[in-house]
C-alpha cells in the first residue's frame, strides 16, 4: 500500500512539474515585451498553439540572441520557436520540420542605384556587383546558388558586420532573409540603407529542441506542428 501511494505521488509530481522553457529574442513583431512585461508576437502565439492541449507548464525566456543560443547549448532552455537552420546550430539543436518561410531581401547603400526587382534576370544583373552574404546559411533557391558559387562573393558570418559593410560602401548589395536583417538593424545604420523585398525564393523557418532537453523531443514537436497545420504553411513576411 505504501509503495502504491509512493508511486502515485511520484507520478502526480511528474505530471504537474513538467515545465518547458521556451526561448525568444527581441525582434518585433515576432517576439517582444509589451507594457506588462509579457512576451508577445507571432512566435509566442505559435507556442500557445503548440501547447494549448498539453499539460506542460510553459515558461517564457526572453533574452538577446547570443544568450538564447548559449542557453540552448547548455540545455537551460528546451525549445526555440522561430529559428533558421545552420550547420553550427545543428551541433546542439534538433530542428523541426519547416514551419514556414521568410523571403530574401536586398540591402544596399542609398548611394547605389536601385535595380528593377521584378526583373526575371535579377540574379544575373547582380553578378557584376560586390555581393555580401551570410556564411553557412542554407540558400534553398537555385538561382541564388549562382551567387553562392561565384568566386568574388564575400561571405561573412555576422549579419551585423554585413550591414555595417554595406553602410560603409564596402559592398554593393547584401542578400539576407528578413529575420536576420531586423535582428541587427538599428537607426544609425538604417539611415544609410535601402531594404527591398526580392522575388528570390524562401528561406525556411523552424523550431528547435535543445539536444540536452529532458522534457520534449523533436519527434513530439513535429507531430504537434503537423496536427496544428503548421508545417511549411506560414508566411513570416506578413505582419
Amino acid at each position: 500500500m505504501l509503495r502504491t501511494n509512493l508511486f502515485l505521488l511520484l507520478f502526480s509530481f511528474n505530471i504537474t512539474a513538467a515545465e518547458i522553457k521556451v526561448s525568444y529574442t527581441p525582434i518585433k513583431p515576432y517576439s517582444y515585451l509589451n507594457d506588462k512585461n509579457e512576451v508577445k508576437g507571432k512566435c509566442p502565439d505559435l507556442a500557445k498553439t503548440l501547447f494549448h492541449d498539453t499539460k506542460f507548464k510553459i515558461r517564457d525566456i526572453y533574452l538577446p540572441w547570443k544568450r538564447t543560443l548559449l542557453n540552448a547549448k547548455k540545455g537551460d532552455v528546451d525549445l526555440i520557436i522561430c529559428i533558421s537552420k545552420s550547420p553550427d546550430r545543428e551541433k546542439y539543436l534538433h530542428f523541426s520540420e519547416p514551419m514556414g518561410h521568410f523571403g530574401y531581401y536586398l540591402v544596399t547603400n542609398k548611394n547605389i542605384p536601385k535595380l528593377n526587382l521584378k526583373d526575371k534576370e535579377l540574379i544575373k544583373k547582380l553578378l557584376p556587383y560586390r555581393i555580401v552574404m551570410n556564411s553557412g546559411s542554407n540558400v534553398g533557391d537555385p538561382a541564388l546558388q549562382k551567387l553562392v558559387e561565384r568566386k568574388n562573393t564575400v561571405f561573412v558570418k555576422s549579419t551585423s558586420v554585413i550591414l555595417e559593410m554595406i553602410a560603409k560602401n564596402r559592398g554593393d548589395y547584401a542578400i539576407l532573409p528578413k529575420d536576420s536583417i531586423y535582428h541587427f538593424l538599428n537607426d544609425r545604420i538604417g539611415k544609410k540603407l535601402r531594404i527591398y523585398k526580392t522575388p528570390i525564393k524562401k528561406k525556411y523557418v523552424y523550431s528547435a529542441v535543445s539536444k540536452k532537453s529532458k522534457n520534449i523531443t523533436v519527434d513530439w514537436l513535429n507531430r504537434k506542428l503537423k496536427n496544428n497545420n503548421l508545417d511549411k504553411s506560414l508566411d513570416f513576411d506578413r505582419p
